[in-house]
């Protein structure tokens, strides 16, 4: 990586040097000037243009995809959402058919939010993630507390994209999480 500058990051290979547009939410986790960068790209082409999109994973990637295909969203927006919140609270919202929640995010109105709900809802929230199914014991405590499955599994993937939970030992790991989770489900 050869810089930055305000959501565009410039990525240098092979003598080249390509500005990528990125969510603001990922530039403090890439690495500094001159370090190795991975990015999974997406090229945006026009009449009169071709913008290249940069994000830290696929799943990323594949919400801004669906984003775009939805009538009044464009690249921008969809850069705008993914700014705010990341592609598990995305998902986590869906799941949740937390349409408030989602008009809360900068650019996105109620009508819009109606829409998104509407358009992928059924897309995205089909496969539980893999950090989320890897709690079934946390899952089945929470659901015996009396909470729905559908909105345990939705708090989970909202607790679990916090980054601050990822350097965690296994067992402090899940604490937080069962903890952070009880907060989410309890709102």
């Amino acid at each position: 990586m050869s810089g930055y500058n305000a959501n565009t990051v410039f990525i240098s290979t092979s003598g080249i040097e390509w500005a990528v547009e990125v969510p603001l939410r990922i530039i403090p986790y890439l690495p500094e000037m001159g370090k190795e960068a991975t990015l999974y790209i997406y090229l945006h082409h026009r009449e009169d243009q071709m913008v290249l999109y940069g994000f830290s994973d696929t799943e990323e990637r594949r919400l801004f995809l669906e984003l775009i295909k939805i009538s009044g969203i464009g690249p921008k927006q969809g850069l705008k959402i993914l700014s705010t919140v990341s592609a598990e609270q995305f998902t986590a919202f869906l799941d949740s058919e937390d349409a408030a929640a989602l008009s809360r995010i900068p650019g996105i109105g109620e009508k819009t939010a109606k829409k998104i709900m509407l358009n992928l809802r059924d897309k995205l929230v089909a496969k539980l993630d893999a950090s989320v199914s890897s709690y079934g014991d946390l899952i089945t405590a929470l659901c015996s507390m009396g909470f729905e499955k559908r909105k345990v599994e939705a708090a989970l993937r909202i607790v679990t994209a916090d980054e601050s939970i990822t350097g965690m030992s296994q067992e402090a790991r899940e604490q937080a999480v069962f903890k952070q989770a009880i907060i989410e489900l309890s709102q």
